[in-house]
């Protein structure tokens, strides 16, 4: 089931494209029970990449 914030213009409007992209990263990471276990290192650093995409300072994060 996807969340509100999917389908809904009534929680947030002002959607860019890199805020969406890692919304669904966020989501994606978070529904997906076995994201760890798989792939830890990917899982990690699309998360990194997202949060560095919207404007955070993850400098003194390390790539895995």
């Amino acid at each position: 089931m996807l969340s509100p914030i999917f389908y809904s213009r009534k929680h947030f409007s002002n959607w860019t494209f890199l805020l969406l992209k890692a919304a669904y990263t966020y989501h994606h990471s978070i529904k997906d029970p076995g994201a760890f276990t798989r792939s830890p290192k990917y899982t990690i650093q699309i998360l990194i990449d997202s949060i560095e995409a919207v404007g955070s300072d993850m400098t003194r994060y390390s790539r895995p």
